[in-house]
């Protein structure tokens, strides 16, 4: 219920933040603020809840960590390094997870505060596609996740350092974080050969394709990070489904329509999806392994919260009326689909179930 709410009320100031002017600010601020309370004061909500709080239970203060810990550890070193400074002022579960809350969405709101678009609607797409799995679950990634958008105006204006420097930080909580620099070479090199997003997205389709048949990436991965086999070949053995493939193929369809209508300019929303394709490329590559295709995927599909808005700005109000309409459609449908799972039943410590 308290999903179903929340998506009426974000449903509700989308529409309104695209009516009146000068809302865009004071809507995204109640809309992160909501976001993040509940991701605070959740309790027994999300797969990985219990792994996290475990994980924070055993997290040493700062004055207890060593720096051989921090590089040789099981977690990546900026994750173990913020649990420790947490760990020195408190050893509240609600605080951990408050903090992690924060650390994901608040810079979030910071960086769809650079583009102009409608923040509400970028959020509303952030709320059903990657609240659940990623700030309730996966949320070291989502930390990474919400680096990567911090880190596109640097990738798109060709900043190197920056890039590198937001590469870090995002890997320094999660591995995936490192996607940042190699889409950022992707980028240039795609660029070099003057290559337009239609012919990126063709050839990624294609390598992937051949790829996906010989399974000659999945198995090379494994062979380089032998220690993952377990999880994503042995546990999770589920390939990926001709629905999820198609589903990805045809949001980039919907990207590519997208970028050929309505006014404006465009070269940011081209560079976006060319990025984009790498992801589509990975996923198709690692399409024997369904979980680990999904969670670099994943980090690539960020892009969407940005993407989708700014091409929404570029249509008339009618095309912008239909797109805002099938986007919000689709993305419902994945977001009520995940909430129903009982793991994401919500639960509070606070006010109850």
């Amino acid at each position: 219920m308290i999903y179903l709410i929340t998506f009426i009320i974000f449903i509700f100031l989308t529409m309104l933040n695209g009516l009146v002017r000068g809302l865009n600010t004071p809507v995204a601020v109640v809309m992160i603020a909501w976001m993040t309370l509940l991701a605070s004061i959740r309790y027994e909500t999300g797969t990985d809840f219990f792994t996290y709080t475990q994980v924070w239970s055993l997290s040493p203060a700062l004055a207890d960590i060593t720096l051989n810990g921090i590089i040789s550890g099981f977690f990546e070193p900026l994750f173990v390094v913020s649990n420790a400074v947490l760990k020195t002022f408190t050893t509240s579960p609600t605080a951990f997870f408050t903090f992690y809350a924060c650390l994901t969405i608040i810079p979030l709101a910071a960086a769809l505060a650079r583009f102009d678009i409608n923040r509400a609607y970028a959020l509303l797409l952030y709320l059903c596609i990657f609240y659940l799995p990623y700030t309730f679950n996966g949320m070291r990634q989502s930390v990474a996740m919400t680096v990567f958008i911090l880190a596109v105006p640097a990738i798109l204006q060709h900043r190197t350092r920056d890039v590198i420097l937001w590469t870090l930080l995002a890997a320094g909580f999660h591995s995936s974080g490192f996607v940042i620099a190699i889409s950022y070479c992707f980028l240039r090199l795609s660029e070099h050969w003057n290559m337009k997003g239609w012919k990126v997205f063709a050839v990624s389709a294609v390598i992937g394709g051949v790829f996906a048949a010989t399974n000659t990436i999945g198995q090379l991965f494994f062979r380089f990070f032998p220690e993952l086999v377990t999880v994503y070949s042995e546990i999770f053995v589920q390939s990926s489904s001709w629905s999820n493939v198609l589903m990805r193929l045809g949001i980039c369809g919907l990207m590519l329509l997208g970028l050929n209508q309505g006014k404006g300019p465009r070269r940011s929303i081209e560079q976006l999806f060319i990025i984009y394709c790498l992801g589509l490329l990975i996923y198709l590559s690692l399409s024997h392994f369904n979980m680990l295709a999904t969670r670099f995927n994943m980090m690539f599909r960020v892009l969407e919260i940005v993407m989708f808005p700014m091409i929404m700005m570029r249509l008339s109000r009618e095309k912008r009326l239909l797109f805002a309409t099938l986007t919000i459609i689709f993305a419902a449908m994945l977001f009520l689909t995940v909430a129903q799972h009982p793991d994401y039943h919500y639960k509070t410590n606070i006010f109850g179930e």
